[in-house]
């Protein structure tokens, strides 16, 4: 029999007679007896006066045995204290770690398997934006009436919510464009502030940025790496800004309903349309959208348009839909069109960074 076969056998026996001695304890109540009678006898040691005592100085005269005892006296007292320390922070951990995983089983236990699996990964999502910014900017086409250029401006900034730096994929794609007559759509920027940059925008532009964009089917896509830390390990006005922004410029028809997927959950969007009011109308679409998903669903006039704010959480592969069409001729004199009653049909579009 080997060494560790007997130091197993010999902790069992120890454990057992400790469970003989006292069989009406737990485990738990078993550590913190030992936990207290280690601290007990290390500070017995430690504080034990060794060499001036007239009871125990003739035993133990010699300063270095003395030395060495009130030192083994110190380090039972530190190590009950750390066992108590870890216990403590172990207890707590397991407890996070419990109430995470159940607390989804409880929720969906009506849910299938599979269901709540993929629903998980909603829940774990590592990365967030609080807050998106959309700006569309509608501009008929003179010599082809039946066109209309759309240029894209996103802005957002991005959370990481885990407890460790995580790679964040910063993506953003086109498709190519409707008409075979019509110019490519194009990124034309792309930019990011974070500490690097000063927290100021450092923009990818022509031959820098093409360097980064890859044709896929049915479009390009840009594409870029970049390592965010965890917000949980940084006080509310010290986490660190990672922002990022796109804008591309593509061909639609003049009557069009243009989604935009969310790729990350997404808190609260803000929309902006610019288009020529004589010439068009304009509406915005949110699939299940709750009674309070818009905060105003006809959305907020403005100069050069209308403005929409869409209080309702999106989720990854969740759409709004930005639906216009060009108005006849007495409509760009001053009657009123009503706009379509029925949702818009989804289409083709351009997934956010």
């Amino acid at each position: 029999m080997d060494e560790s076969v007997l130091e197993s056998h010999s902790a069992g026996r120890c454990d057992l007679n400790f469970r003989r001695s006292f069989p009406g304890l737990g485990a738990a109540a078993r550590l913190r007896l030992s936990l207290f009678l280690l601290l007990l006898v290390g500070l017995v040691l430690s504080m034990m006066p060794w060499t001036t005592s007239v009871f125990v100085k003739p035993f133990f005269g010699s300063d270095i045995l003395a030395k060495i005892l009130e030192e083994i006296g110190k380090a039972f007292m530190i190590a009950a204290v750390l066992a108590i320390v870890v216990e403590g922070a172990q207890k707590l951990k397991l407890l996070n770690e419990f109430s995470e995983n159940i607390s989804l089983h409880i929720m969906g236990r009506n849910l299938p398997r599979r269901l709540r699996a993929h629903v998980e990964q909603y829940l774990g999502a590592t990365f967030v934006r609080r807050k998106m910014f959309v700006t569309y900017k509608l501009k008929a086409s003179h010599d082809k009436p039946d066109r209309v250029m759309l240029t894209k401006l996103i802005r957002y900034e991005i959370e990481n919510c885990s407890d460790d730096e995580a790679e964040y994929d910063w993506q953003y794609r086109v498709d190519d464009s409707w008409f075979s007559d019509a110019p490519a759509a194009t990124v034309n920027r792309m930019g990011q502030s974070n500490p690097d940059t000063e927290n100021k925008f450092k923009y990818y532009s022509e031959k820098e940025l093409k360097k980064r964009i890859n044709s896929e089917p049915g479009g390009q896509r840009f594409f870029q790496t970049v390592r965010i830390p965890s917000g949980a390990l940084h006080a509310p006005n010290s986490t660190p800004s990672y922002e990022f922004i796109a804008e591309s410029t593509e061909w639609f028809p003049s009557g069009y309903s243009e989604h935009l997927t969310a790729t990350y959950p997404v808190l609260t969007t803000e929309l902006t349309v610019e288009y020529d009011k004589r010439a068009f109308a304009v509406s915005v679409y949110l699939p299940l959208a709750g009674p309070d998903a818009f905060q105003d669903p006809d959305g907020t006039e403005t100069n050069d348009g209308k403005f929409w704010v869409i209080q309702q959480p999106i989720l990854p592969g969740q759409s709004f839909f930005t639906t216009w069409r060009k108005l006849t001729l007495p409509a760009a004199l001053g009657s009123n069109v009503p706009l379509p009653a029925q949702p818009p049909t989804p289409s083709k579009g351009v997934a956010p960074p």
